[in-house]
């Protein structure tokens, strides 16, 4: 059974904290680190698995952006340059934990070099969310050393309580909620960090309900 916790519960319920970067994302890649761009517009998804000391110590790639040396000079800049103070789990221990970042770029010069997206990592399409509404929830995900899912924590509610349990049940699951896995790839206990995205209109790569 997955717990549920909400971060504007009782006060008696000890949250996981999540891994706070100390070196400003937008310095983690360098104009210097990337290859010569030939697509007009390149997007990479990936994974950041930070260690106990909130130091990089795996970088995946969830959604490439067709090319592997960008996908690989992404993946470098960040496991070289981004520093985080560690993540806790609910005792207050150091834990390992795993964040999403989207990174855009252009090929004209003239146009912004590169962004970060802080839209939504997985989209919820309901038809009865309010037309041009939207909601967005937070959650931490705690794993077990085993890799299976021990609780869903709401660490930012978009104030609709049914929606943030939904938003952990469509978390729970195993594509979702996967194992963390060290530089080693050895599976380690840690923290997974989500945001959900509820709207009314089908969204390419949305889950409808």
């Amino acid at each position: 059974m997955i717990e549920l916790f909400i971060a504007a519960s009782a006060a008696s319920v000890s949250m996981p904290t999540k891994a706070e970067p100390t070196v400003d994302p937008s310095n983690w890649i360098m104009a210097s680190d990337f290859p010569p761009i030939n697509q007009a517009i390149s997007n990479i998804t990936y994974e950041l698995t930070l260690n106990r000391q909130g130091k990089p110590d795996r970088c995946t790639i969830v959604f490439s952006s067709s090319s592997a040396e960008l996908d690989a000079a992404v993946c470098g800049g960040a496991m070289k340059r981004a520093r985080f103070r560690p993540a806790k789990d609910r005792n207050g221990a150091p834990a390992f934990f795993v964040r999403r970042e989207r990174v855009g770029f252009v090929a004209d010069e003239s146009q912004t070099g590169d962004y970060r997206n802080e839209d939504a990592d997985i989209v919820i399409s309901l038809p009865e969310v309010p037309q041009n509404n939207s909601y967005l929830t937070e959650i931490l995900l705690t794993m077990a050393e085993d890799g299976t899912l021990s609780d869903c924590a709401i660490r930012q509610s978009n104030a609709e309580p049914a929606l943030d349990k939904l938003a952990c049940e469509v978390a729970s699951s195993p594509q979702i909620a996967a194992p963390i896995r060290d530089g080693n790839g050895n599976t380690v206990p840690g923290i997974r960090n989500y945001y959900v995205g509820f709207g009314n209109a089908p969204t390419l790569g949305a889950i409808s309900r």
